[in-house]
């Protein structure tokens, strides 16, 4: 389970013990397949403007695209938050019926 700050109000954490970073499959002819993020990773706690100037790149590329994405996970949220406006976001109940072929 991610650590968020609306978590941190219900359970107490211990800590992080791994972290699984979300990405986006696309395929190789897209121009998302080609786009170099000046950071290596997007946080989800506190956006920096480096991570900021990122998504709204990507917010650019995947205008008017359609986004799969297990829902009820912290990557459904985080698409919700930043590219509900410019996507449309399908969620499935399994990663198998969302995202693999």
């Amino acid at each position: 389970m991610q650590i968020t700050a609306k978590r941190l109000e219900v359970i107490d954490f211990a800590g992080p013990y791994a972290k699984t970073p979300g990405s986006f499959a696309v395929l190789k002819k897209s121009p998302l397949a080609k786009f170099k993020s000046p950071v290596d990773l997007v946080t989800l706690n506190e956006i920096s403007a480096d991570e900021q100037k990122t998504i709204d790149a990507m917010r650019e590329l995947l205008k008017g695209k359609v986004i799969g994405v297990q829902t009820t996970t912290i990557h459904s949220d985080f698409l919700d938050t930043y590219f509900k406006s410019v996507a449309e976001i399908r969620k499935y109940d399994t990663r198998k019926t969302c995202c693999w072929i």
